[in-house]
């Protein structure tokens, strides 16, 4: 009787257990089929939002480009699949709510765990070592040599760009991007990389100007450094595989002709480097980091530098720059945004901006940057990359003119000059589609100033200003 009773109980534990088994496996099932359908559900809303075309972006307000465009259908591209590859790019270069879904994914990425040192971009850059000054000149690229010594070169100089910006400011086509970047606490930086015939040919289209300007015009060279050379020691640069701005722009001095005044202000800068000199959160420096490259323009020229404390300071908060955009949003700068703080020329705040075909509009020198948005604010200065800025001062009347020519490091440095020309003009070297040299000639220019950041300087870019000079 007892052993009935136990193989009873036996039995009915057995069909029990089989009755939970099976309860389990159908509630997986179930589980296995929410889980399927929440997925396909998701993966249809995101599919049929990407086709949306009203939604779709065509700006970046954060990496300050134009989006890519749908390509056109062609045979050629059809036949050589460059049609299937553009159109993917298209899909997910402007797909809806893009920004907003690259700042989530980097946050979601910091719940892994602190991340106080992060690079960010491609790890496969390489660099130059870059060679000791031998006291040589660079050769001039000249585009036609029938009038120059046998020893120079001949360079086909690239077009310039063509690109517009408008009234209110808009960021041109082919704007200064940061590379890789290190993010260090609440900090970046643009890592810097030498290459040798960037820098020689940057040299010898200095060298060209000169000789195409004449001996009559002054030619100084500025070439900034960048944050990273600036605040990072040597050792720290080259444990990231990176270069010393320090001597990329030694080597670049030395290849100058001893008529053409390099303005070196490097030194100055790293003993400054408890100041903010440059924004945390982008590539350019800060105004008050221009201003001591201009104080050291000043002692070049033989000139007293004004006083900060002759122009009204302007500070705008919120900004979030190129290295922001180029840590895919990284959440510590996010939390540490910058503040553009403006110096406005006691003389005049106003400008004359002209478009590249030839139409003009009058604009702040320092705008009010509480109208720019959190990527823009360095528009602040000269109403961004222009073509052609000219700024009249009208407390000067001795004909006195200057030409800068200059990337986006420029913008926040042209304030200072205001005070000691009666015409200072401007050129972005990416957007003017004028001569130069005649430009040069045709307003007495006695001075031609560049303002280039050393990161930024290519053979590409060199060619770009060289191309200015015909």
């Amino acid at each position: 009787m007892k052993t009935t009773v136990h193989n009873a109980d036996r039995r009915s534990q057995n069909g029990g257990f089989e009755a939970y088994k099976k309860k389990e496996k159908k509630v997986r099932r179930a589980w296995h089929r929410i889980r399927a359908a929440v997925f396909w559900a998701v993966l249809l809303v995101f599919g049929v939002t990407g086709l949306l075309i009203p939604l779709r972006p065509t700006k970046s307000v954060n990496e300050k480009r134009k989006l890519a465009q749908f390509p056109k259908l062609t045979a050629t591209s059809l036949w050589n699949g460059e049609f299937f590859s553009d159109t993917a790019t298209w899909y997910t270069d402007t797909f809806p709510m893009r920004e907003a879904l690259i700042k989530g994914a980097g946050e979601f990425e910091n719940l892994y765990g602190i991340r106080n040192e992060v690079i960010y971009g491609s790890a496969d850059t390489t660099t130059d070592s870059i060679p000791d000054a031998d006291g040589q000149t660079a050769a001039p690229l000249l585009t036609d040599t029938s009038s120059a010594g046998s020893t120079a070169v001949t360079a086909e100089a690239s077009g310039t760009g063509t690109s517009e910006a408008d009234a209110g400011g808009t960021i041109g086509q082919t704007p200064e991007v940061a590379g890789n970047v290190y993010v260090s606490g609440d900090r970046a930086f643009s890592i810097f990389y030498f290459a040798t015939a960037s820098m020689d040919t940057y040299a010898s289209m200095i060298n060209t100007v000169k000789y195409k300007v004449g001996d009559s015009v002054n030619v100084y060279d500025l070439v900034a450094p960048t944050s990273f050379g600036v605040y990072l020691s040597e050792d720290v640069q080259q444990s990231m595989g990176g270069s010393s701005e320090k001597k990329a722009i030694a080597y670049i001095e030395s290849r100058l002709q001893s008529n053409v005044t390099a303005v070196d202000f490097f030194d100055d800068l790293v003993s400054l480097n408890s100041q903010y000199l440059y924004f945390r959160t982008d590539h350019h420096w800060t105004a008050l980091g221009a201003y001591y490259a201009y104080c050291k323009f000043c002692q070049a020229k033989g000139i007293e530098p004004q006083n900060l404390g002759q122009f009204e300071q302007a500070e705008y908060d919120g900004f979030l720059g190129t290295l922001y955009s180029g840590s895919d949003q990284s959440a510590a700068l996010a939390a540490n945004p910058d503040s553009v703080i403006a110096y406005i020329p006691p003389e005049t705040n106003e400008e004359t901006i002209t478009r590249t075909d030839g139409s003009s509009f009058t604009w702040p020198i320092i705008r009010d940057g509480n109208e720019l948005s959190a990527g823009n604010k360095y528009l602040t200065f000269i109403g961004g990359d222009q073509p052609m800025v000219e700024i009249d001062n009208p407390d000067i009347t001795d004909g006195s003119t200057c030409v800068v020519v200059k990337d986006s490091y420029g913008n926040a440095f042209v304030p200072f000059l205001v005070g000691h020309y009666q015409k200072v003009i401007v050129l972005d070297y990416r957007y003017y589609t004028g001569n130069a040299t005649q430009l040069v000639k045709d307003t007495g220019a006695s001075d031609v100033i560049f303002v280039n950041c050393v990161d930024v300087i290519t053979e590409d870019t060199a060619m770009q200003m060289n191309a200015l000079f015909q």
